[in-house]
C-alpha cells in the first residue's frame, strides 16, 4: 500500500499488505479485486472448488456437525461501518441458509481476536439472528454475570486427536 514501510522479508511484506487490505473499504477491495482478476490467470476449476466446501458438501453434513457463519468477505468487523457489518453478517447467513436449508445461528469472526470484534457485536449479532458469535481467542468459557454470548473463546481442535486431548487439558487448567 502506498506510503508503507515495505519490511525485507517476503513473509512480513504480505502479512502488512493482508492487515490493510483487512481494513480496507469495500470500494477499495473491490478495486484491488478487479485489479488481481486482470493481472492473474484465474484458477483451475478443480483447484478452485477443492479449496472450499459446496453447497451440496454442506447439505451432506449431519445434524451433529453445526453450519455457522464467518461473514462475506472475512474482513475484520470491527475496521467496518456498522452498515457494512450488518451486510457481512445477514448476507453471510442467507446464503448459507438457501443453500443448506438449515438455520445458521453461529457466527465465527474473521481474524477473530477481542480487538476484531466489534464494540456493538452484542447489539449487532442477535439483530441479525446469531444467538451467539466465537472468537478465535483460546481458552474455556464460564458462565458469569456480565459473560457475553457473543465472545465465546474456542479450543482448538488441532491437527490429532492427541492435539485434541493436549488442548482440551490445557484449557481445563486455564484461567476463563
Amino acid at each position: 500500500p502506498p506510503g508503507v514501510a515495505m519490511e525485507r522479508e517476503p513473509e512480513a511484506q504480505k502479512n502488512r499488505i493482508v492487515s490493510h487490505l483487512l481494513a480496507a473499504p469495500t470500494e477499495v477491495l473491490r478495486r484491488v479485486e478487479e485489479e488481481l482478476d486482470r493481472r492473474l490467470p484465474v484458477l483451475p476449476g478443480e483447484l478452485a472448488s477443492s479449496l472450499y466446501m459446496s453447497a451440496e458438501d454442506l447439505r451432506t453434513v449431519g445434524p451433529a456437525i453445526a453450519i455457522g457463519s464467518h461473514g462475506t468477505s472475512h474482513r475484520v468487523l470491527s475496521r467496518l461501518s456498522r452498515a457494512e457489518v450488518v451486510e457481512e453478517l445477514t448476507q453471510s447467513k442467507k446464503v448459507i441458509e438457501a443453500a443448506t436449508g438449515r438455520v445458521v445461528d453461529i457466527f465465527a469472526y474473521p481474524i477473530g481476536r477481542a480487538g476484531d470484534v466489534p464494540a456493538d457485536a452484542d447489539i449487532l449479532l442477535p439483530a441479525c439472528g446469531y444467538p451467539m458469535g466465537f472468537t478465535m481467542e483460546s481458552g474455556r468459557n464460564v458462565a458469569s454475570p456480565g459473560a457475553s454470548r457473543y465472545r465465546f473463546r474456542r479450543i482448538s481442535a488441532g491437527r490429532s486427536i492427541s492435539d485434541l486431548q493436549c488442548n482440551l487439558l490445557r484449557a481445563s487448567l486455564s484461567k476463563p
